[in-house]
């Protein structure tokens, strides 16, 4: 089941079933028929469309691309209601809506294992690549996968990457000459836990060097940007329980240029990174630590050499979490997540706002359903719009698990809260 809902329509119930085409050497499996209410978030004032879809278990969207033809390219994955769902079974998927949301085509990827997209980048050609991880085929229990497609979705070639232990692909990055380089984290030699995983493949996907950086402890790369002589990464690094925000930058033979860690008290996760117009690193995420009541929202702002500007801190006597951040076209970063209050036991989606000069607009706001409903992707849309990917919660289906949720929303129509929100400079 998908739909494509507009927020006008606040007294219908729609539903729409729809079966994944599968790519090619996908595993053959269908999506059964669920019923699902429209997503009519509060506090929004209004959306230009909001879609919604997946199975009977949890379905999520990872990451949102605005192309350059203006539609929009949703990836992330859905659950086989094949095999039972523990462990969970899951098979990388991704569409393509056009500006107004109408779905134009989606795609499911993978085979009787685990399957994710985490990142898609458009090609000079229009093409589309995807890089995430798989269980289905490979040397160990996960490798890192990158799908080269056409403007379709329909697979070119695919191509793992990993060892006998676990490797994960989260971002990627197209290199000035062609090159891809995706970052992840791998297992590696198990003795010391997890390191960030860098590896650079042409353009067709043939290898060129791989990378495991990091110490005894876990090392993760959640995002990866390019800069003036490298590539920047920003994840965790710590321990799977105790964890601080790690940012570093590479150069092109994936060296290590310089590594900053920031972390107190508490555990401080990454979950953002922006190049800024003026080359500043703006790496933003959630924190337990500085203040924090339960967690909230962390901004770092580095200079291209690693040097600490500064760091800002948002939030208010609830939980509220950054998942992922854009810079518009005025130089301000918007960020995404979710949010619930201290007598709250539901999520709802959380906006807020940096200014260019690093310091927070003091307020946060905050929408969606009375089930939990997640922003896990930003995207900025050329006339301003902001594109948000994630889940919904929004009632129907099997156990009301999550659907896939994309939503273009126009920012002005933020209903935006002062009260009780407080903004903190560290630095």
């Amino acid at each position: 089941m998908f739909k494509r809902i507009s927020i006008r329509c606040v007294s219908r119930w729609l539903s729409l079933s729809l079966l994944f085409p599968l790519a090619s050497g996908a595993q053959q499996a269908q999506l059964p028929d669920t019923s699902r209410v429209p997503f009519m978030p509060a506090g929004l004032g209004r959306a230009a469309w909001t879609w919604t879809g997946g199975s009977a278990n949890t379905d999520w969207v990872t990451r949102v691309l605005v192309t350059k033809d203006g539609s929009i390219v949703a990836v992330g994955f859905v659950n086989r209601i094949d095999g039972g769902t523990v462990p969970p079974e899951w098979d990388a998927v991704a569409m393509r809506f056009s500006p107004d949301g109408k779905l134009l085509w989606n795609r499911r990827f993978g085979g009787p294992g685990l399957d994710a997209f985490w990142d898609v980048k458009e090609t000079t050609g229009g093409g589309l690549v995807f890089t995430g991880f798989t269980a289905s085929r490979g040397a160990g229990s996960h490798d890192a996968w990158l799908v080269l497609a056409d403007a379709s979705g329909t697979t070119q070639s695919e191509h793992r990457y990993g060892g006998p232990g676990d490797d994960r692909g989260t971002a990627l990055v197209p290199a000035a000459n062609g090159d891809l380089i995706i970052v992840g984290e791998t297992e590696g030699d198990s003795s010391r836990g997890r390191d960030v995983f860098v590896v650079r493949v042409d353009s067709t996907g043939n290898e060129r060097w791989r990378r495991a950086i990091g110490g005894a402890g876990v090392d993760r790369g959640f995002f990866a940007s390019p800069v003036t002589g490298g590539v920047v990464i920003a994840g965790v690094t710590g321990a799977v329980s105790s964890y601080d925000i790690l940012t570093l930058k590479i150069d092109d033979r994936g060296e290590v240029v310089w590594r900053q860690v920031a972390g107190a008290e508490g555990n401080d996760a990454n979950h953002g990174l922006n190049i800024l117009p003026d080359g500043r690193i703006m790496v933003a995420g959630y924190s337990q630590s500085w203040g924090a009541s339960v967690n909230d929202i962390v901004a770092l702002t580095y200079r291209q050499d690693g040097e600490l500007l500064r760091h800002e801190m948002i939030g208010t006597p609830g939980d509220d979490r950054a998942m992922s951040t854009v810079t518009d076209s005025s130089g301000g970063t918007w960020f995404t997540g979710y949010t619930r209050t201290s007598s709250s036991s539901s999520w709802n989606i959380m906006m807020a706002r940096l200014r260019p000069d690093g310091s927070f607009e003091p307020w946060l706001g905050s929408f969606g359903t009375a089930h939990d409903d997640n922003a896990y992707t930003i995207a900025a849309a050329s006339n301003g719009d902001l594109i948000i990917g994630g889940y919904s919660s929004a009632p129907g289906g099997v156990g009301s698990r999550p659907d896939l949720m994309v939503m273009r929303l126009d920012p002005r129509q933020i209903e935006r809260k002062s009260d009780g929100v407080v903004v903190r400079r560290i630095k």
